[in-house]
C-alpha cells in the first residue's frame, strides 16, 4: 500500500518526500508556509494543496498548488477548505500587510491598508488558524529570546535559521530605532 494519499510513489520515495526535498534550497530553513514554524521537528512535514484536491483534482501536483504546511496549519484548520480570497505566501507581501503584537503574540492586518485586504488577512488568519494560542505563545517566546541579542549578526543567523524569521526582522528594526535614539 503506498505510503502518500495520492498513491505517488517513485524510487520509494513519496509525493511529500520529494517535495520537501525540492521546494527550498538546501541551506534555507524547513518552515510552514503559512505560520513560518518549523517541519520536521515542531510538525511532520505535510504538504497543503492550497486548492484542494477534492474540490480541484487536476491541480493535485501543480508546483503552485503545493506548499509546505505544519499539521495544524494544513489539517487541523485548514483541511479541505478553500477560500478564493485567502492570502497565498508566494504572491501575497505578507510580512508586510501583518503586524505582530509583541503583548499576546497575535498577527493583526496592518490598519494602513483598505477594508477589502484586511478582510482578506482576516479570512487567512481564521484558514489556517494563525492566531491560536499556542502559536501566539510561541511567537511571544521567540520575540523575548531574540530580544536579548544585540548583536545584528545574531539576529541574521537567527532569521536564516528560523522559526518566526519575520520576528527576527521586527526585533532587528526595534534595536536599530532605539540605537538611533539614544
Amino acid at each position: 500500500m503506498p505510503s502518500d494519499p495520492l498513491g505517488w510513489e517513485r524510487d520509494k520515495r513519496t509525493l511529500r518526500d520529494w517535495f520537501h526535498a525540492g521546494v527550498r534550497a538546501p541551506e534555507e530553513p524547513s518552515l510552514c508556509a503559512y505560520c513560518d514554524g518549523l517541519l520536521g521537528t515542531q510538525s511532520p512535514l505535510t504538504i497543503d494543496h492550497f486548492l484542494p484536491i477534492s474540490a480541484f483534482p487536476l491541480a493535485a501536483l501543480d508546483w503552485h498548488n503545493l506548499f509546505p504546511a505544519c499539521v495544524e496549519c494544513n489539517s487541523t484548520h485548514k483541511r479541505a477548505r478553500y477560500y478564493r480570497e485567502a492570502l497565498r505566501p508566494d504572491r501575497d507581501p505578507v510580512e508586510q500587510w501583518v503586524e505582530f503584537d509583541a503583548e499576546d503574540g497575535r498577527l493583526r492586518p496592518d490598519p494602513r491598508l483598505d477594508e477589502r485586504t484586511r478582510a482578506r488577512i482576516r479570512l487567512s488568519f481564521m484558514l489556517f488558524g494563525l492566531n491560536r494560542p499556542r502559536l501566539r505563545l510561541a511567537r511571544r517566546r521567540r520575540w523575548a529570546e531574540l530580544r536579548k541579542h544585540a548583536d545584528a549578526d545574531d539576529l541574521q543567523l537567527d532569521r536564516r535559521e528560523g522559526p518566526y524569521r519575520f520576528i527576527a526582522d521586527l526585533v532587528a528594526i526595534v534595536i536599530v530605532s532605539e540605537t538611533l535614539s539614544t
